[in-house]
């Protein structure tokens, strides 16, 4: 699952992600694996707005792919909170039986953190790709993050880059 790889949330601290999110995004492609991609968009009486100030992703503008992954981005999950396994993009991962789950994207604090755990609790097996997942906070947080993930859903499910490559050639993670 790619999980909000946003124009607005793209910038000099985050865009170094993206060549290892579109690798994935070609592997999957390659080995036949089903790809969610989830994109979040704000609304001026959102949570985001009301509660923390926040007014990015409310234009089309900010709200648009990066780019280059825009190829990829077939099955598209449009959420309004930080849970990318929206009961849409939950329906889909059942009905192909799929029961592990490859997440990487933006922001690892916020939607990466809770679909993790949220794909945890809904027994789906989650895996949280290291390189291919950021945050905008300093990067001793960042590790943090990714601590914090790994011991929420298990620290041998934060793999690498490469690890997740293996997993989709083997078509371990997920069925088509």
């Amino acid at each position: 699952m790619v999980v909000d790889m946003q124009k607005g949330f793209l910038y000099e601290k985050t865009a170094h992600i993206v060549p290892a999110v579109r690798r994935l995004c070609q592997k999957a492609r390659e080995c036949g694996v089903f790809t969610l991609f989830s994109k979040l968009i704000n609304t001026g009486d959102s949570n985001f707005v009301r509660w923390l100030g926040w007014k990015r992703l409310i234009g089309d503008e900010e709200i648009a792919f990066e780019p280059s992954l825009q190829e990829f981005a077939k099955n598209v999950y449009p959420k309004r909170h930080y849970n990318s396994l929206t009961p849409e993009a939950l329906g889909d991962l059942r009905e192909r039986g799929i029961e592990k789950l490859i997440l990487c994207g933006l922001q690892s604090d916020g939607c990466v953190l809770k679909t993790a755990i949220d794909a945890f609790e809904n027994d789906i097996e989650p895996f949280v790709v290291g390189e291919a997942t950021t945050t905008n906070l300093e990067p001793p947080l960042q590790e943090g993050t990714l601590a914090i993930i790994g011991h929420s859903i298990g620290k041998e499910r934060i793999i690498t880059l490469a690890e997740a490559v293996k997993m989709m050639e083997s078509n371990a993670p997920i069925k088509p």
